[in-house]
């Protein structure tokens, strides 16, 4: 049973984001898809390793029954430290009543894998 109902105006805006495993931690810019209220935009995210975040931003897919999250493959840089097209891959979950989000990322490069990492995104 799901505590509090999502609002999607409510993530609009600059949370935190921080994986200690990935090394990062910052504000990131939110935004919903204006076609689909269940899909919230994260920009911001490579800009935070000091990349040049020429793709995204990255789409999270909130299953409107569960509140779980599916992040399509999707590139955010397309230049990585001497590595081509950076891109995120994964599943998360939201809790709609501390509007916290957590994220299993696959992050990759068209070179191979960096490893997947837990990623927090907090209002």
């Amino acid at each position: 049973m799901i505590a509090c109902d999502y609002v999607a105006a409510d993530y609009v805006g600059t949370p935190n984001a921080q994986s200690s495993g990935w090394g990062i931690n910052g504000p990131v810019n939110v935004t919903v898809d204006p076609d689909d209220e269940y899909t919230l935009l994260v920009a911001g995210l490579e800009t935070l390793d000091g990349l040049n975040e020429d793709g995204g931003p990255l789409p999270l897919i909130i299953d409107p029954a569960s509140y779980a999250i599916t992040v399509p493959k999707t590139v955010l840089a397309s230049n990585a430290w001497g590595y081509h097209n950076l891109a995120y891959k994964g599943t998360g979950t939201l809790n709609t009543c501390s509007q916290a989000i957590q994220l299993n990322i696959a992050i990759s490069v068209d070179e191979g894998s960096f490893g997947t990492f837990t990623f927090n995104i907090s209002y």
